[in-house]
Order: structure tokens, then sequence, then C-alpha cells
């Protein structure tokens, strides 16, 4: 159960606060197939919007009164700590997210660890950048430190850290970033870590309200209906198919654990059917059938199944809280807790059905033996020995029916003397 309700705390990650995920209501990045005047490479041969098509889109946004913004993200930066005396450490890569400061993101936001927003980390008095926690812990960094970037010789100051799942959620954003750590920088003032200033992505945002779908269709008129972009409601449809998928991952882990209880189950029922010999012998001898002793055992467990089952869910609701935390540390990402109702019902459900059908197959196979005719060598062995454990003999060798039979041999003993 609570592998089932991380699936579903997953699931509600990735279908809300989409707008918040897709950094806008619409994203838009270049490729080849807009005006070949729109976008270029850049220095690490990836391809970026160019001043042309910034210009475009900021007319197209002012055209149409909705905002847009500009941002670039570039893998494997690398950073070089330098120590107290100036000498350097231990190179490390980055992931680099040129930003606009003043307004990123539009959704969401973007603070220090001691509680700054974004559009104020920089200082212009100083070449500075502003680090996630992941890196500066794993580096040994803190806030003040200096690092050379990009092979450059001129220092940078850490002037701030913030939060990793800012930008390195691996399961909503950028993954690498989530792994390796990154920087925050002005995207105006990229070539001052020797990286190109264009962007490699633009944000659209509108009212409250406005209907994205009229938005995206003014986009496809402008640039034509070639451009790539990305909407809320597309967003929307990617990550219902991507919880899906994680359910159903989940799932087969949690079956696979059900089948390892299932011979646990198996081996309890064995004992049970048993230690109950004698209950079920004397049953048979007043004439119960053998199948009415197997459903008697199949209500048996279907009970301990619902009150295991219920037991389980308790335990699952507190566990699922804290597998949320181990969630979040591997994601990157935070997850909502709260109950869900449709873990118990499957969880009940499953149980039950698990406990009866596994229990099932013991209790079938003892009393179907003990029925047939190669029981009957047995039964004749235990006779013989003067005890026996099966429904057929039981009233003639119980201890009983034995000095019974005795006290009748000596009194007719007496009468013929």
């Amino acid at each position: 159960m609570a592998l089932r309700s991380l699936a579903l705390m997953i699931a509600d990650e990735l279908t809300t606060n989409l707008a918040e995920i897709n950094r806008g209501d619409i994203q838009i990045v270049p490729t080849d197939r807009i005006d070949a005047t729109y976008w270029q490479f850049n220095n690490q041969n990836e391809r970026v919007f160019s001043p042309d098509g910034m210009e475009a889109l900021q007319e197209w946004a002012t055209d149409e009164s909705v905002d847009v913004q500009f941002a670039s993200t570039r893998n494997f930066l690398q950073l070089l700590p330098l120590d107290e005396t100036g000498e350097p450490g231990n190179p490390f890569s980055v992931v680099a997210i040129l930003v606009q400061p003043g307004t990123w993101p539009y959704y969401g936001a973007s603070f220090s660890t001691d509680g700054r927003p974004l559009s104020v980390l920089f200082d212009d008095t100083a070449p500075n950048i502003v680090l996630s926690r992941r890196a500066a812990r794993d580096h040994r960094l803190a806030v003040g430190d200096q690092v050379l970037v990009g092979g450059l010789d001129t220092p940078f100051i850490v002037s701030a850290l913030v939060d990793d799942e800012a930008e390195g959620s691996l399961l909503l954003r950028n993954g690498p970033a989530g792994l390796l750590g990154f920087v925050y920088y002005p995207l105006n003032q990229a070539e001052d870590i020797g990286l190109t200033p264009l962007p490699d992505a633009a944000y659209v945002r509108l009212d409250l309200g406005r209907d994205v779908s009229d938005v995206d269709a003014s986009l496809e008129a402008r640039f034509g209906e070639d451009v790539s972009r990305i909407t809320t409601a597309e967003l929307e449809e990617q990550n219902e198919e991507t919880a899906s998928l994680v359910n159903d991952l989940i799932l087969v882990m949690g079956l696979s654990s059900v089948l390892i209880g299932g011979i646990g189950i198996i081996n309890t029922m064995l004992v049970i059917v048993s230690r109950r010999t004698l209950e079920v012998a004397v049953l048979k001898t007043f004439g119960l059938k053998a199948w009415r002793v197997t459903v008697l055992f199949l209500v048996e467990a279907a009970l301990m199944g619902a009150i295991g089952s219920l037991v389980g869910i308790a335990l699952g609701v507190v566990l699922s809280y804290l597998v949320r935390g181990v969630g979040e540390e591997v994601l990157q990402s935070s997850l909502s807790w709260r109950p869900y109702p449709e873990a118990w019902f499957s969880g009940l459900t499953l149980g039950v059905v698990v406990t009866v059908a596994f229990g099932f197959l013991p209790t079938l196979d003892r009393w179907a033996g003990a029925s047939s005719g190669g029981a009957a060598p047995e039964r004749g062995q235990a006779a013989q020995r003067g005890s026996c454990a099966y429904p057929g003999c039981i009233g003639v060798h119980h201890p009983a029916f034995r000095a019974n039979a005795q006290r009748d041999r000596l009194r007719a003993a007496g009468v013929a003397a």
C-alpha cells in the first residue's frame, strides 16, 4: 500500500501546477522548421534563438498582450574552487541556467536559502554566481567562497545558495541539474563565463482566465505550424502517460512482494491444517462433507486476510509518509502527502484475495489426499497401532470406545463363569 501511495503522490505532482512545471503557459524552443533567420548555433553547437528570433517573439507577445521571457540551459559548465590562499582545488561540472533574474520564473519562485528572491542575489559590484545546495554540499563550498568558471581566470564569488528543487527535479524538469547541481547566471551576461548570451527556450505567460489554445493558434499563424512548443494542456497529457507508467512499474514491484508473501501464507495454512486434523475428523464423523470442511478453512483464511489487511493499511499509511521522504530525495522534487482511499481499498481487496487463493491450495491438497484411496494403507497401519487420525476410523479407535469395549468383555466373562 505504501508503494501504491507513492505512485499516487508522483501522479499528483506530475498533473498539478502544470504552468510551474512548464515554466510558462507555453514553452517555445528553436528548431530548423521555422524561419532560418530566427535561430542559430551557439559556441557549444547547440541550437538557440537568434537576436532576430528573440525580437520577433517579443513583437508577437506585444501584439497578443502576453508576457515572454528567455532562458538557456547549458550542461557541464566547469567550476574550479579556490581556497583561502587562492590555490585551486578539484574541478567539477554543473549545469548552467541562464535566466532573466528580474522575472524568472513566471510561476513558482526561486529563493535563496536565507529567503531572498533571485532578483536581488546578483551583486553588480563583483562577479558572482548563485549555486545550488547540492553542488555546494558535494564540493564543500559556502557563501563567500571563490570559484573559477568555465576555465576563465576571473574568480567569481558564491553570492547565495538555492534549493536543488528550484531547477533540479529528476521528475519534472532538468535531470542533470538534479544530479550535478546547477548555477544561476544572468543570460545577458553569459559572455562573462564563456557562454553565448542567446536563449534556447522562450516562456510565455497569459493573463489569468485566457484560453491558451487561442494564443497557441496565434503563435502558429505567426511562425508557422511547425514551430516547436508545448502548452500546459499538452504537458498534462504527457505527464498523465508518465504517471501511468510509473504506477504500472510500482504495481509490478508490489505484486512481486505479494507473491513472495504468498509462500508464507501457504506454509502457515499447512501448519494450521495439520494441527487441526482431529477437529476435522470429528466434523466428518458427524457427516460433514469434505468440501464443507474446505469452505470452513477458506472462511477462516478470508477473515485472517481481512484482519491482516486492515492492520497492513494502518502500517502502510505511516510507511507511505516515510516513503515520501525517500521519494523526494531520489527525485529531487517535493511530493504532497495525503490519505489515498483508493490505495486502502486496493490493499484490502488484494490482501483478502491473495490470502484466500494461497490458503485454498494447501487446504484442498490436504483433504483431497485424505479422501482418496491412497490414504487407505495409512489408515490400516494406524488402526493396527490402535490410533487413527482419519475420519473413517476415529469412532472405532477413540479411547472412550476402547474402554467401553473392554468393560463389555469383562461383564460377558463374569456371566459365563
